[in-house]
């Protein structure tokens, strides 16, 4: 059963669409309060952080926290033979986000992470730097991740690190995610076609090895351009 139904087949589900959360999360991260974006795998969440970034006019570092080692993501320390200490070496990403405003996209935060992971996402979140590395004061952070119900790897996050967010589901909708089509260039056939069968066609997570989701739809349609 890929959706909760009312009495009146309409779709009950938790959270907000694309179109409400778009411009609420832009204006929480303008205040430079991180947030914390929850949602089915697949659902939009990093197109969001790409159209948010563009509207912010920011360069979008994006960073996959599951696929990362956590010194890829912090930093390595190295002995300094002449002060006979250690020093933070970062990766290029932070003394970008040092010298210049950026939008940080931390993404499956929640996956399998370790609490190294963790603790360097903690860092990013809460003091928004990486070591001595301060970032820039407009520098602002959103972070994503799975719900636990889709069978997806997920990872208790700390209450000290939930804390630090404002947090937010984003739900299927289909007449968002229609409208994003339209300004992303989705192919016109299967937009027509998820417009006319409605949201099941849009997502359906049954378990199989593939299955219908925004992110599915979109790799079709570059498909289906070259076609």
């Amino acid at each position: 059963m890929c959706a909760l139904k009312s009495d009146k087949n309409t779709i009950v589900e938790e959270g907000y669409s694309y179109a409400e959360l778009l411009p609420l999360v832009g204006a929480i991260l303008s205040t430079g309060t991180s947030v914390l974006l929850r949602g089915h795998p697949g659902v939009g969440k990093s197109s969001m952080a790409a159209e948010l970034a563009q509207k912010m006019r920011l360069p979008l570092i994006d960073i996959r926290l599951a696929q990362r080692d956590p010194a890829d993501i912090g930093g390595v320390y190295f002995p300094d033979h002449q002060t006979r200490q250690l020093e933070l070496f970062p990766p290029g990403w932070v003394k970008r986000a040092c010298d210049e405003p950026v939008f940080i996209f931390l993404d499956e935060i929640n996956a399998a992470v370790t609490r190294l992971h963790q603790s360097v996402a903690y860092q990013i979140v809460l003091e928004h730097r990486i070591g001595e590395f301060a970032f820039h004061p407009q520098t602002v952070v959103l972070a994503a991740g799975n719900l636990e119900e889709d069978n997806a790897i997920v990872t208790s996050l700390s209450s000290a690190l939930c804390n630090r967010f404002a947090h937010f589901i984003l739900r299927v909708d289909v007449d968002g995610w229609i409208d994003w089509g339209l300004r992303a260039g989705i192919y016109p056939q299967i937009l027509s076609y998820i417009g006319f069968a409605g949201r099941d066609a849009l997502y359906c997570n049954d378990g199989s090895l593939a299955f219908p989701s925004p992110r599915s739809w979109e790799m079709a349609s570059r498909v289906l351009g070259v076609l």
